[in-house]
């Protein structure tokens, strides 16, 4: 007898209780953080996410794409002909307990084929170029994750994009992702989610920070011994900051010269087709009174 590929934790429709479970394991969302290949995530706010979760705070865009799921979904079977079946269920891989996904849907491709994950995206206007090629990779590695879960051999990813264009794409099983993803996600799991031991803050993601700001809230007033390794680091952080220093002084050396060409102009262009702008811009100071300034700003040609 067979067992299943993986159990139900719980309803994504209680929401609260979906929050807590889900620390309970690593997401398809969360899967190309881990690997150190999203955007939006990296190794260490995964673990903070799962040994200190923040409070529940919707992105504004998190809120419209939750509102939005069922529209999309729809609109991808009127335009495919493929039919789906909303999801919402916590999952777990039973072969991996430490893998986790929700899925938004089911769809088919044709009748001879089973059922498989159908991940829905809402894209906000101004990341649509980053789907030109596709689905990015932090979309793919999440859609490679799910059929960890589901034990599937396909999964499809529909994306709004701006509103007003349905992008979708069948992501074929790939083994030697799988493989990664297993032996990764593994491996932190055990060695940093389960033994309490922070990923190195060795990258300089936003989420990074965020994370760290979210372990260490407060200082405790106590004296800690840095390591001596980190004594050629200083060195280099005192050295790079000199020359941030060195080259902001040198840009606004630059932006004086060209303000003293154009003068009282509003536009500057060079012979290469570059312009600059020194137009007026009135803009809110100290959020009671408004001040009128000019503003350089460089177009190329």
């Amino acid at each position: 007898m067979s067992t299943a590929p993986f159990t139900v934790i719980c309803s994504s429709h209680d929401r609260p209780k979906w929050l807590a479970d889900r620390v309970s394991g690593i997401g398809a969302s969360e899967i190309a953080g881990v690997l150190g290949e999203s955007p939006w995530a990296s190794p260490l706010s995964v673990y903070q996410a799962k040994v200190a979760p923040s409070d529940d705070e919707q992105a504004e865009h998190q809120f419209w794409g939750l509102e939005l799921e069922g529209s999309i979904a729809a609109g991808f079977s009127k335009r495919t002909g493929r039919p789906h079946t909303p999801a919402g269920h916590l999952l777990r891989s039973t072969e991996y307990p430490w893998a986790i996904c929700t899925l938004d849907c089911w769809t088919i491709s044709d009748p001879d084929r089973p059922t498989h994950p159908l991940e829905i995206k809402n894209v906000i206007e101004w990341m649509a170029d980053e789907w030109e090629g596709g689905a990015p990779r932090h979309v793919y590695l999440q859609a490679q994750h799910q059929m960890l879960v589901t034990a599937t051999h396909r999964a499809t990813v529909a994306a709004l994009l701006g509103g007003n264009q349905l992008l979708w794409e069948d992501v074929e099983r790939n083994e030697q992702e799988i493989r990664r993803i297993t032996a990764q996600g593994e491996r932190f799991w055990r060695e940093h989610v389960e033994a309490r031991v922070q990923p190195p803050a060795d990258d300089a993601h936003r989420a990074t920070k965020a994370a760290l700001l979210r372990l260490h809230p407060h200082d405790d007033g106590q004296l800690v011994t840095l390591p001596s390794e980190l004594c050629d680091l200083d060195v280099e952080r005192m050295e790079l900051k000199e020359r941030i220093k060195r080259d902001e002084q040198r840009v606004e050396q630059i932006d004086n010269m060209i303000k003293q060409r154009i003068g009282d102009a509003t536009e500057g262009r060079l012979p290469g087709g570059v312009t600059y702008t020194w137009k007026e811009q009135t803009r809110a100071a100290h959020m009671v009174r408004e001040s009128t300034t000019r503003v350089l700003r460089r177009k190329a040609g």
